[in-house]
């Protein structure tokens, strides 16, 4: 899933969830029906056409019509959008966004020559005062988009630098205590204004630039950054040392993206990341994610088999995640059709689940309460448990947006577990917020 990261285009993205919410809602004020995301999107981008129309060097409003039309799933029209409102040299503070954004649609779209371009040009926008985020949401936008452009070696070049980011960045932050502490010790000093400082000084450090360089890796990592944002370009690999458990992780990867696909080579891909991987977690992940692969291929012993296998090597690894573990090891046995041992891990998911969605920035994936929800919830109606899969699907509802089930899918699937129980007052309501919100109809829809 595409990453959909929030900065000083903020009140763009606040505008566009506020106008869905006053489409869906609106009609709870009148008598009249709310209209749908769609149709006020659309009117926002007849708005923004009359903007081109009257002034084509406006790369504002390109870049705020891409936004819309991204909104709507109109890519191609985002991606010309974006591509337009760069080109017209759309102010650096918005470049970035813009750069982000037309290189995930590109890598969405297949087009992953235009997305490893898009990313590098995002290199060459970022100053010094750039995030840690920033810098890491290029590097693993570039890293898969080159593993899905057969480029191996550039996809570990890549991966290795997002990784070093991510370590260096843990490494920059306070900790909790030295946070505390400097508060205290402020707030002792100067009462008032000295705690406004210590909370200052004690914050998170966002940015490479403002980070000490005690760390091992410091030297390492702003020798990268100072390359990749002079050179542009260049792929720039200094500091940088490629192992088989790097090039194994970017086989990993793409037989991820494959396997979603269908696309058989996904066991290629596996199978070659084993060879070259040593036992830790991106074993752990390969073989979950060819457990998943033969699950849905409905290979059932041998999908049990890698479970198996990665089960095991995640109780020898102190690193492994035994929350995501357990929510794929869910969705394995549900794809088997398992669905009373899929309700049993994703039971175990939730104790264990972080209060807000954890993002997996080498992935792009949230995982939280949200999601999990929806996913014990299709496995209750795929039981015949309609009564507890609603009860699921109005929680995931009650959760917000956050994470990574987009609103419509949810009221798409409780229609099916109200409609399968004989509720068809209710059924209809949650079809119709489905439509509305973008959920597209089919014939296979009709015949739920």
């Amino acid at each position: 899933m595409t990453y959909l990261r929030i900065s000083r285009s903020s009140f763009v993205v606040k505008g566009v969830l506020a106008l869905a919410a006053g489409c869906v809602l609106g009609g709870c004020a009148t008598s009249r029906p709310p209209i749908s995301p769609t149709q006020a999107f659309a009117a926002e981008i007849a708005r923004l056409n009359k903007a081109v129309d009257a002034q084509p060097t406006n790369a504002k409003a390109y870049f705020e019509r891409a936004f819309y039309e991204q909104f709507i799933g109109d890519a191609n029209a985002a991606m010309a959008d974006y591509t337009k409102a760069l080109d017209l040299g759309l102010d650096a503070s918005w470049a970035f966004d813009a750069s982000i954004k037309l290189g995930a649609l590109c890598f969405d779209t297949g087009r992953y020559e235009q997305a490893i371009a898009t990313y590098t040009r995002a290199l060459g926008i970022l100053g010094p005062k750039a995030t840690w985020r920033q810098w890491q949401m290029v590097y693993f936008g570039r890293s898969r988009s080159y593993a899905l452009n057969d480029d191996v070696e550039h996809a570990a070049v890549d991966r290795q630098k997002a990784m070093m980011l991510l370590e260096a960045e843990r490494k920059a932050q306070p900790t909790v205590g030295e946070q505390v502490a400097r508060g205290v010790i402020s707030g002792l000093i100067g009462g008032v204004v000295g705690g406004a400082v210590g909370a200052a000084t004690g914050q998170a450090v966002t940015s490479p630039a403002t980070a000490t360089t005690g760390y091992a890796a410091g030297d390492t990592v702003n020798r990268i950054l100072s390359g990749d944002r002079d050179r542009g370009a260049d792929v720039g690999d200094a500091g940088v040392s490629i192992t088989d458990g790097e090039r194994a992780a970017i086989y990993e990867l793409r037989g991820a993206y494959r396997s979603r696909k269908g696309d058989d080579r996904a066991l290629d891909d596996y199978a070659r990341a084993l060879e070259l991987a040593t036992p830790g977690d991106v074993t752990v992940s390969t073989y979950l994610g060819r457990a998943g692969f033969k699950a849905v291929r409905g290979e059932r012993d041998a999908a049990l088999s890698d479970l198996a296998k990665a089960d095991a090597l995640s109780l020898g690894s102190a690193s492994a995640d035994r929350f995501v573990l357990l929510v794929r090891e869910g969705d394995v046995y549900d794809a088997l059709g398992d669905y009373d041992e899929a309700i049993r891990r994703y039971d175990s998911a939730l104790k264990l689940a972080p209060a807000n969605p954890k993002f997996y920035p080498d992935r792009w994936l949230f995982v939280g309460r949200r999601d999990l929800y929806f996913q014990r919830g299709r496995a209750y109606c795929k039981k015949g448990d309609y009564k507890r899969a609603i009860a699921d699907f109005t929680k995931t509802l009650e959760r917000g947006v956050l994470g990574g089930v987009p609103s419509r899918d949810v009221y798409y699937q409780r229609w099916i577990a109200y409609r399968r129980r004989g509720d068809e007052v209710r059924a209809a309501s949650d079809l119709d917020m489905a439509i509305r919100l973008g959920y597209r109809v089919t014939a296979d829809t009709q015949a739920q």
